[in-house]
């Protein structure tokens, strides 16, 4: 039982040292867990952020003396007082491991002309230019690849682009401990924390890339429309013909909504796509 005040502290730890941690059980995952749910192709999304050093949010453990369980045997608990329970980053601990050793059937690999990761399939594992992380991440494996290099300008820079990869283990995640709280609390902060989060929806998305292309265009331009729309639903409930919206059909090809559209939910009903001079969002792969 906690007797001892709770609080909070703060730290950061590395990849390695993370992954070190969730195999040797000193990071564990606790039986109110979810289980593993991300799909694969989320691995090389992850290892791409940290190789272009993005933040991907801090990591809560729970370290007390109350009794809790572990969902999974594997890997084994250590039962000591640097025992951290994990209540929030699973998903990513679990990943960075699997990378790491090739578990699971998450083999990421890495193509340095490219500067691209990817899961591994028929067509990379054909093509000597696509090197597994996993590999890049061992030590032993590297001084090997390393020596197979040539010595050409063109094997300097894939060094190089292997030793920024290699570097991705020493990136620094931040990491919240809740030390001394009861069982129940870890409990509620789990709850809350999968519960209390909006998740974006699409239009969201478009909305950034659009603002991502063309600056200025999202607030000079979409939300002074989507004000002046709400503000002609308060006072009557169909949009007045006098709205201003001529230049925003100009530039988007907006259509009037319908009677069962949003208001506030614009950039899916201002399908940024389709502008006929360049403000389509395209596709974005991070």
């Amino acid at each position: 039982m906690t007797t001892s005040e709770p609080r909070l502290e703060l730290d950061t730890t590395t990849v390695r040292k993370l992954v070190d941690d969730y195999r040797a059980g000193r990071i564990v995952i606790p039986e109110f867990q979810r289980d593993y749910v991300w799909r694969k192709s989320k691995a090389p999304l992850l290892i791409d952020s940290l190789y272009r050093r993005f933040p991907i949010s801090s990591l809560l453990l729970w370290q007390s003396t109350d009794e809790a369980r572990p969902r999974r045997r594997d890997p084994r608990p250590l039962r000591s007082a640097l025992m951290s329970w994990l209540i929030d980053g699973q998903q990513r601990v679990t990943t960075l491991s699997r990378t790491m050793h090739g578990d699971e059937g998450i083999e990421v690999v890495f193509h340095p002309e490219l500067r691209e990761f990817r899961l591994a399939n028929a067509a990379t594992r054909s093509d000597t230019n696509w090197v597994r992380v996993s590999e890049l991440w061992d030590d032993e494996r590297y001084r090997e690849l390393r020596r197979n290099l040539d010595g050409s300008r063109r094997a300097d820079k894939r060094e190089a682009c292997f030793d920024t990869v290699r570097r991705i283990l020493d990136y620094e995640i931040p990491v919240v401990r809740m030390v001394d709280h009861s069982f129940d609390n870890a409990v509620r902060a789990f709850k809350r924390i999968n519960t209390l989060g909006v998740r974006l929806k699409k239009e969201d998305i478009e909305s950034a890339d659009v603002a991502a292309r063309h600056t200025g265009f999202i607030a000079d331009e979409v939300i002074p429309f989507l004000s002046s729309l709400r503000q002609a639903r308060l006072q009557s409930d169909k949009c007045d013909a006098s709205v201003p919206s001529v230049r925003i059909r100009r530039r988007t090809g907006w259509k009037e909504p319908n009677s069962a559209s949003r208001i506030g939910e614009a950039p899916s009903s201002v399908r940024l796509e389709n502008h006929r001079e360049g403000y389509a969002s395209g596709n974005r792969t991070d």
